[in-house]
């Protein structure tokens, strides 16, 4: 059982190695949307509140980059 469990655990570091973005990647597409939306941020407030986001949603994804310029957004609007 525990030599199954370890070949699991084995195999799922693997995929999420293949699928996870590095931190640069992140911040690029990041800048991408904040450009396609013409959000208007300090660029070095933008990087800091990114990689806050990504560590405390514990992933530098396509998807949480999204997810984060969809809340910056909503908050420039509210005035936060």
């Amino acid at each position: 059982m525990d030599v199954l469990i370890n070949e699991i655990r084995r195999l799922n570091e693997s995929i999420n190695r293949l699928v996870e973005f590095d931190a640069a990647l992140y911040l690029e597409i990041i800048a991408n949307y904040i450009k396609l939306r013409n959000i208007q941020v300090e660029a070095e407030t933008l990087r800091q509140e990114a990689l806050q986001w990504a560590i405390s949603h514990g992933s530098f994804s396509g998807r949480t980059a999204r997810q984060f310029v969809d809340d910056l957004e909503g908050r420039l609007k509210c005035g936060f």
